[in-house]
């Protein structure tokens, strides 16, 4: 049997951005994960993209590890695809193992067939974009619809969430190097929001991964239609209405 692999102490986005090169290391970790699990030992290969360490582990599973700091996204990926899998219109990938060693969460999850969206959408006419976009605001729709019993961890606390937001804004975008002019005026705007800023009643369940690289598309007839979804890493439960 082999040791559990003894992964770094990790802090801070530079130095796991660091240790992500170290590509023998990465695989070594997943290698154990999968005998760990006596799962067959498939051809691994590591997805370029991403925020946290990513496996395809031969053509039907993906084996995902969390550095310790990313903690609440285990814990949202791995709650949030229990509770949508087979409930909503499109595909989403099966949980299939879960835990940890030297700190570090993964997940074993079920890989989807598809092409992802990123890779036709600069292509795709306008007509099929309207298309794509008419079945995600559907898919959006039916996820608010969902139950939210057993999900409590991803709770984002709302109000607080949204205090934390307005207290960073003008730092964030200074870092994206807005305007000296423009930054002035987000103190006062702000201001002028927050009391008639929604009070949420019924929280929902909200994803900011609705983005063409978390897509699977699939042709028929010629169009493209959106046929899978993944990556549930930052799901919280929050306000159902665009602010």
């Amino acid at each position: 049997m082999l040791e559990t692999p003894i992964l770094p102490l990790i802090h801070s986005n530079e130095e796991y951005e660091k240790f992500k090169q170290q590509i023998e290391v990465l695989e070594d970790s997943a290698r154990r994960i999968i005998h760990r699990h006596q799962l067959p030992d498939l051809p691994l290969v590591l997805f370029s993209e991403g925020t946290n360490i990513v496996f395809a582990h031969g053509n039907n599973q993906v084996i995902k590890i969390f550095p310790p700091f990313h903690q609440n996204q285990y814990q949202s990926e791995r709650l949030v695809l229990q509770h949508v899998h087979n409930k909503l219109l499109v595909k989403t990938p099966a949980l299939q193992y879960h835990g940890e060693f030297s700190g570090w969460p993964y997940i074993v999850m079920s890989q989807l067939e598809g092409t992802l969206l990123e890779t036709k959408w600069e292509e795709m006419d306008h007509a099929n974009k309207t298309i794509i976009l008419s079945e995600l605001g559907a898919l959006i729709k039916e996820e608010h619809a969902l139950p939210t019993e057993g999900l409590k961890a991803i709770d984002s606390h709302w109000e607080q969430f949204i205090k934390k937001q307005i207290a960073h804004c003008v730092k964030q975008h200074q870092s994206k190097q807005l305007s000296e002019e423009l930054l002035q005026q987000i103190p006062n705007f702000l201001d002028s929001v927050k009391p008639i800023l929604p009070k949420i009643n019924q929280p929902v369940i909200l994803t900011g991964e609705y983005t063409p690289m978390n897509f699977l598309v699939k042709q028929m007839d010629g169009i493209w239609h959106i046929d899978g979804l993944i990556d549930f890493g930052d799901a919280m439960f929050g306000l159902p209405e665009r602010l």
